[in-house]
């Protein structure tokens, strides 16, 4: 009994260790420079979802920045090393340097948030998207919209062969830059 007694406290105190607490408001933690870590792609190989990583910093080298202001204008910009690629249901695409902005608007009751891109070579882009901050450093990003995806990850000026549908969100995994 005592030892499962301590199983569970340890169990416990890793939980309580996983998640940090933040102290601030939801809005007031976005505002800043973000350092990005990695980038995946949510797709369906056989009907089973699959995250597909599309680039990791740490692996890869480059740069992978977000910069939201306080009005609600941000930028998300990757910088990668020549001759990156990343696969998608056997397709194999270009990684290139790219930026990305527009507004955001999150929904802290609901751990949502909107993105309007401006217009890029499809139109006009924007949907919601979720967040999730782990302390006060920590950012996870994730979409579903596959336009909205394929504009963060570059893929909006290709000529995309892949079936509606292969591509079903993305998420983005950020720190608080220095």
């Amino acid at each position: 009994m005592l030892r499962l007694s301590f199983l569970l406290m340890f169990a416990l105190v890793l939980v309580a260790c996983d998640s940090e607490e933040t102290t601030m408001s939801d809005t007031d933690l976005f505002v800043g420079v973000w350092t990005g870590t990695s980038l995946n792609v949510e797709t369906r190989v056989l009907g089973v979802p699959v995250t597909v990583p599309v680039y990791d910093v740490d692996d890869n080298g480059g740069t992978l920045t977000a910069t939201f202001t306080e009005n609600g204008p941000f930028t998300f910009d990757l910088d990668v090393e020549d001759g990156s690629t990343f696969e998608i249901g056997g397709v194999e695409f270009p990684l290139t340097d790219f930026t990305v902005s527009g507004t955001y608007a999150i929904n802290e009751s609901t751990g949502q948030i909107t993105l309007t891109l401006l217009p890029t070579s499809q139109g006009d882009v924007g949907g919601d998207g979720n967040y999730d901050f782990n302390g006060d450093n920590r950012l996870e990003l994730s979409v579903e919209d596959p336009d909205l995806v394929e504009a963060l990850i570059g893929l909006a000026d290709f000529d995309n062969p892949l079936p509606d549908g292969t591509i079903r969100g993305a998420s983005i995994s950020l720190q608080r830059g220095s």
